[in-house]
Parts: C-alpha cells; sequence; structure tokens
C-alpha cells in the first residue's frame, strides 16, 4: 500500500497482525473479515487499508510475524544441517496457525495466484533457498559430489511434514517421525556423498 498522510503507527502495525493471528487460528481464513480484525485490534478500517488492501494481503505478514524466517544453520556437517532444517520445519508444522489452518492457507494460494505467490516468495521460497544453501556448503566442504537439483531435497523433507499437517486424522509430526524425514533425505543425497 501507499504511504501517504500521517507516519504509521509500529503500534497499530502490531495490533492488526496480533488481531489477524488470533482469529485465523480461531476461525480460519473464509470466516476471517476486516471488520474483525480493526475490532479486535481496537484500530479503524481507513488504519487497515493504508496498510493492506484486503485480508490476502496482511496473509503473508502474518505467516512472517508468527513464524519468523527460515533458519539459517550450518552445523558443519550435512546430515546435522538436515536434522536441524527438518526440525525446525516439524516446529513450524506444529504451530497452532499452521497445524489448524495450512489447508487454507494452500487454499488461498491456488485460488489467488497473487497472493499465492506472496506467500510463496516471502515465506516458502526463503526456506527452499535454505536447503539449497545445505547442499552448497556440503559440496563446498566434499561431503557430496554430483548436481541434486534446486528444491529436490527441500520437497524431500518437507513433503512429509506437510502430509502429517494437512491430512486430517495424521498424528502430528513427532521426534520419531522428524528422525524417519531426515533419514529419507540422507537417503536421498547417499549416492551424491563424497566416499
Amino acid at each position: 500500500m501507499s504511504e501517504r498522510g500521517r507516519p504509521r503507527s509500529a503500534d497499530i502495525d502490531a495490533a492488526i497482525i496480533d488481531a489477524a493471528t488470533e482469529l485465523l487460528i480461531e476461525r480460519g481464513f473464509s470466516k476471517l473479515t476486516v471488520e474483525d480484525v480493526i475490532v479486535r485490534a481496537g484500530t479503524s478500517r481507513p488504519a487497515f487499508y493504508r496498510r493492506y488492501s484486503g485480508i490476502v494481503e496482511l496473509l503473508p505478514k502474518v505467516l512472517e510475524h508468527r513464524l519468523g524466517s527460515a533458519p539459517n544453520i550450518d552445523t558443519g556437517t550435512l546430515e546435522d544441517d538436515l536434522r536441524a532444517l527438518i526440525e525446525a520445519a516439524a516446529a513450524v508444522c506444529a504451530d497452532p496457525l499452521v497445524a489448524t489452518r495450512a489447508a487454507g492457507f494452500l487454499s488461498i494460494a491456488s485460488r489467488d495466484p497473487e497472493h499465492g505467490l506472496g506467500v510463496r516468495e516471502r515465506f516458502i521460497a526463503p526456506w527452499r533457498d535454505t536447503f539449497d544453501l545445505a547442499l552448497e556448503r556440503a559440496r563446498a566442504r566434499g561431503e557430496i559430489t554430483g548436481r541434486i537439483p534446486s528444491g529436490y531435497l527441500f520437497d524431500i523433507a518437507i513433503g512429509p511434514l506437510l502430509s502429517r499437517t494437512l491430512l486430517p486424522g495424521a498424528p502430528p509430526p513427532d521426534l520419531e517421525f522428524v528422525q524417519q524425514v531426515l533419514e529419507a533425505a540422507i537417503t536421498f543425497t547417499a549416492p551424491r556423498l563424497s566416499r
């Protein structure tokens, strides 16, 4: 949104994000309205629209604020990097906002490509890049040879976690499951490991 008029208040910014996060967890995206957010945030419609064109534009900010950015992990070994990344991703999947609303986020992204792109660029792409960086570091250390296409390791590691998060009745990813995902990721990289 454009920055016109008086300066924006950081307190109002935070109140809008916090209100939207709470309401998303409580009700889900389909039942979230601008009116609900401004009432919960204790602000006004103009204050909201100075910041966002609507609820869909607010979503990437909510995810960023709630879940942070992708971690920058460099433990010195590919296996430990992957373990730390997969554990961090499992923690994201276990967050109540993701655990209860991930399917809705994906639905929004598929229905509204422009705003889905915002979620992909601001939230998903940095995670994918972090997995690729772990591979680049492993290659520079001589741990792996050959080429693993960009994004493949992310897909192999995150796919099972998302499956557990999205499928109704599936148990959340626990430590045993995280270990199984790690083993699958290591198995995927094994043909390329330096011997």
